[in-house]
């Protein structure tokens, strides 16, 4: 077993078609040794099996607009620092900065101009809900989301777009974005 001390982590949530959703997280801390241990016995019997992300088990938004999704991650961002200074060492977390990327079918410029909301720095809300029974259901939600550096691709022939996001707090601060289960 490795062990890790004082350690700080963030996530990022991945979202993509046809795929089970997944949350990686990372980590980073103090060396705190390896030893010999046995594996426990995890009980998975609560377990759920989870559902990929399709037309029939996901629903997205994208500033008000019901964007086919072919991916979707949001980087929580947090910052962590190691220091070893006399009489201390230790990691800190000093900043967030919550970023994601998304990648839509290009709509017509009638329909959703993306493009001109880049341009602009318009911000606008995102609204992803995973699973349709009660219990089963994650909600992500994000009220000021920056498109930036959208960037065209082909997937099959059909035109996808491409955009990085910034994930931007109101004037309350700590709510650039919320996760919920339902």
């Amino acid at each position: 077993m490795h062990k890790m001390l004082g350690a700080y982590g963030s996530m990022e949530f991945r979202f993509a078609e046809g795929q089970f959703p997944s949350i990686h997280y990372t980590f980073e801390g103090l060396y705190g040794g390896v030893t010999d241990a046995s594996l426990g016995s995890p009980v998975l019997t609560a377990f759920k099996e989870p559902k990929a992300v399709t037309k029939a088990n996901t629903t997205f938004t994208l500033h008000g607009y019901a964007a086919p999704l072919q991916s979707l991650t949001i980087t929580q961002g947090n910052e962590n620092v190691y220091k070893n200074r006399p009489n201390s060492e230790r990691m800190y977390f000093i900043n967030r900065v919550t970023r994601g990327q998304v990648v839509i079918e290009l709509p017509l410029v009638a329909v959703k101009d993306f493009i001109g909301i880049c341009r602009a720095g318009t911000t606008g809300a995102l609204a992803l809900v995973q699973g349709t029974v009660a219990g089963q259901k994650v909600l992500i939600d994000a009220g000021q989301v920056q498109l930036t550096n959208p960037r065209y691709s082909e997937d099959s022939n059909i035109a996808m777009l491409t955009m990085d996001m910034n994930l931007r707090h109101t004037d309350a601060g700590n709510d650039e974005w919320t996760y919920k289960t339902q």
